[in-house]
């Protein structure tokens, strides 16, 4: 049956033809009356045949299955249960063979016609699979009479033909792929073969759910047939290419039709998807193989953005030491570097995403930004040692690519894990934090005169400070101006911040006794005229900061007190909003409190330890941590 069916796939030659058409003769039967008691018969015991035409005719028109039913009928004649068999019989039976033959012989070439075939072709084949389907059902029957002489050409086994036919068809048309216009983009010969592959069986698989498939049964299950043989065929042709020495773009290209084009852009049809079980395909290469090429791709590509990015680093760097300022965009100075990279890594993310269909598999790409922002915080360390001129520009620059890479990592989620999100934040937070210090240096360094009397008798009686001290803070903010707007706010937070804390420090010093309750009026009076001031002045200019007043406004409370309980339940709310309020801190302050002895201070400690219970829900940012008291 395998030689037949191989003869037939490989199709028979003009001149084969004629000699079938003139050797395949059927014979005429004479007629004779039935004589039931019989039993033996002989050829003229057969039926005539009632049809119009005969097999030769019906052959010659393509009438396939009513040829074959036909030979079927002859077929129960010359094997009849209790014939006797002659020389005659052994003939008859001979020309039956070889009418099958010829028969077969046309149904196997309208079944390799499939994906080639016009409408009438189409219906050639529709007879054909009904002969199939004949001859399958003549298999079982004989099957099931083994005490009967059975024709030597029984089982046919015309499905199994039919499916090794397909097989054979499909394998050469993936070897042998239509030629069509190829994207000029597509310049090896590698992923020209993947292409024209690719694009052959998505035209045949269109054609088998827009025509073949009508012509079959539905036992056929026809369009997950062409399905499999197409799959297969592609996945043997893809494991070759694979396992030879690949580029980079080939190896980009190999992915891309396995991860994506082929899944989605062929198997997404609208109709393949409604007709084929794409599911039950499985991928194109072995697990194993996808994960070396996989390996050798994503190195390749951390390679490749390392040395980019490397390369944009270089040549800021460059920048710096020629002492050249950064451009002035809008009105404030930036630079490329964070935008150039950020587009490094996320063009490199997108061709990954998109050629391996996995944002999982992405992260790798995520790391080098990590690994930039290192190497741009050392930069920046060094650089700020060797005090060029240009150190002022470039410091606002760095503070708006920071800002640009905190927004990136923000918004790509998907991108990098918490993990290394949490790291890289920290980097430009300390990133942040140099360039803001280097920018506040000479501010607290003009002010420092002015806080030296914060906390003292002379704040308390004399010259409004707070006032001067915000004077010569908008002086300065007038210089940085160029900075950003949510970069500038950023620094005046930071600022604020600052101011603040160095005006408590001030005022636990120690440096101020107060002697009764007029003073300590006064005092409550004076923090809560500077605690408006400073709050209303920082917020109008861009600082938002707003939870700092409660700083001063809690000091404030404890000031205004003279019940030593009353006082221990301000401290220990107080503490339960700043859970970073030391003991150190509270005695400080209670040392302003001059009706208060050492139990009274002792008590009032142990109560805010009570407030500082973990279980606090307290949501403000660390503020006392950052006053350093003695």
């Amino acid at each position: 049956m395998d030689e037949l069916a191989e003869s037939y796939s490989n199709g028979l030659n003009v001149e084969d033809r004629k000699c079938c058409k003139s050797r395949f003769k059927l014979p005429m039967f004479k007629r004779q009356r039935k004589n039931p008691s019989n039993l033996q018969t002989s050829p003229s015991d057969c039926p005539p045949a009632t049809e119009v035409n005969s097999f030769e005719e019906n052959l010659r028109q393509f009438n396939l299955s009513k040829a074959g039913q036909q030979l079927i009928e002859q077929e129960e004649c010359l094997f009849k249960s209790g014939l006797e068999v002659d020389a005659e019989i052994e003939q008859e039976r001979d020309r039956l063979q070889r009418c099958y033959e010829s028969l077969l012989f046309q149904v196997w070439l309208s079944v390799q016609g499939s994906l080639s075939a016009g409408d009438k072709e189409l219906v050639i084949l529709k007879k054909a699979v009904q002969t199939i389907q004949q001859e399958e059902k003549q298999d079982e029957r004989w099957n099931k009479a083994p005490e009967m002489e059975v024709p030597v050409w029984r089982p046919r086994q015309c499905w199994k033909t039919h499916d090794f036919l397909l097989q054979n068809m499909v394998t050469k048309q993936m070897s042998e792929p239509d030629e069509v216009v190829v994207p000029e983009v597509l310049s090896s010969t590698l992923k020209k073969d993947i292409y024209k592959m690719g694009k052959q069986l998505y035209k045949d698989l269109l054609k088998v759910v827009q025509k073949v498939k009508e012509c079959y049964p539905t036992e056929f299950d026809v369009c997950n047939l062409y399905a499999r043989l197409y799959h297969q065929a592609f996945s043997q042709h893809l494991m070759k290419i694979a396992e030879s020495s690949l580029e980079m773009d080939e190896l980009k290209y190999l992915l891309y039709w396995v991860y994506d084009e082929y899944p989605n852009g062929v198997l997404g049809h609208e109709q393949l998807k409604a007709n084929i079980e794409c599911g039950t395909l499985g991928a194109l290469l072995p697990e194993e193989m996808l994960r070396l090429l996989e390996e050798q791709y994503l190195t390749q590509q951390e390679k490749t953005v390392e040395t980019w990015i490397s390369t944009a680093l270089q040549k800021e760097h460059k920048k710096w030491k020629k002492g050249e300022l950064p451009a002035c965009d809008d009105g404030y100075y930036m630079t490329d570097v964070a935008i150039d990279v950020i587009q490094i890594v996320d063009g490199a993310v997108k061709e990954t995403s998109h050629i391996l269909g996995d944002t999982t598999k992405v992260q790798r790409i995520g790391c080098q930004l990590e690994k930039f922002l290192e190497s741009y915080e050392r930069s920046l360390v060094v650089y700020l040692k060797l005090k060029h001129d240009n150190i002022g520009p470039v410091t606002k620059a760095i503070l708006t690519s920071t800002e640009q890479c905190r927004d990136h990592i923000l918004r790509c989620t998907n991108l990098y894990t918490e993990e290394m999100r949490t790291r890289c934040l920290a980097i430009i937070n300390n990133m942040e934090e140099c360039c803001q210090k280097y920018l506040l240096k000479a501010i607290h360094q003009e002010l420092k005169p002015y806080y030296r009397n914060l906390g003292t008798l002379v704040w308390l009686t004399e010259v409004d400070y707070i006032e001067v001290l915000l004077q010569k803070i908008e002086d300065h903010i007038e210089t940085n101006r160029d900075l950003k707007l949510t970069c500038l706010e950023a620094l005046l937070g930071r600022l604020h911040q600052e101011v603040v804390v160095e005006y408590v420090r001030r005022l636990m010093k120690k440096k101020l006794k107060l002697k009764d309750e007029e003073q300590q009026e006064k005092l409550v009076k004076q923090l809560c005229e500077d605690n408006e001031k400073l709050h209303c002045w920082f917020t109008k200019v861009g600082s938002k900061e707003e939870w700092l007043s409660s700083v001063l406004q809690g000091i404030s409370e404890i000031m205004k007190l003279q019940d030593p309980e009353s006082i221990k339940l301000e401290v220990a709310s107080l503490a339960l909003v700043f859970p970073d309020l030391s003991q150190q801190h509270v005695s400080a302050l209670l040392y302003l409190k001059p009706n208060l002895n050492s139990s009274h201070i002792k008590n009032i400690r142990q109560s805010m330890v009570t407030a500082q219970s973990p279980n606090g829900l307290s949501t403000a940012k660390p503020f006392f941590s950052r006053v350093k008291v003695k």
